[in-house]
């Protein structure tokens, strides 16, 4: 379910991939494609970015890792597409480090993993929610309203209905 892919800490993307990162990030082929393409930077978030992995080389050691993650600038894509319900693949994306023998951090590994269909499921679980809720507010509204009320409801609901039925026939 997942697509991964590594980058040095000068932001270039190795060669290194899994091919399902093609499918989920929809290139042809990873390695030839910048950062910028793969995780679809404008200008202001190439420059977080930059910044982000600055942080990281000054940090790693004394920051936990989690926290640093936190930070970077891209932590969801959404992309055009057509196979989707709403036309929306949701890409979660997840970083995790890579050090070389003498501890030192020395790439950066980039997953990316398509959430559509649980976000999609996520949104379908809250639209029955708040449907549900509606529903208990009118049963509650109609539980707590005084029976002389319900009455004259049904009477005036009856002569609009006699009155329609009238203007039809």
């Amino acid at each position: 379910d997942q697509g991964l892919f590594t980058i040095n800490l000068d932001g270039t993307v190795n060669e290194e991939y899994s091919m399902r990162a093609n499918e989920i990030l929809k290139v042809q082929d990873v390695a030839k494609c910048s950062l910028g393409e793969l995780l679809r930077f404008d200008t202001k978030q190439e420059n977080a970015f930059n910044k982000w992995i600055e942080l990281v080389k000054a940090k790693y050691r004394e920051q936990r890792w989690n926290k640093l993650v936190k930070l970077a600038p891209i932590q969801d894509l959404e992309l055009w597409s057509p196979e989707s319900e709403e036309g929306v693949q949701y890409i979660s994306i997840q970083y995790n480090r890579i050090f070389d023998k003498k501890n030192n951090l020395k790439k950066i590994m980039v997953l990316a993993r398509d959430e559509t269909e649980s976000r999609q499921r996520q949104k379908q679980l809250e639209e029955q929610r708040i449907r549900h809720e509606n529903e208990v507010k009118m049963i509650l509204g109609i539980a707590n309203t005084p029976p002389e009320e319900i009455a004259e409801f049904m009477i005036d609901t009856s002569e609009r209905v006699k009155r329609l039925k009238a203007s039809v026939t």
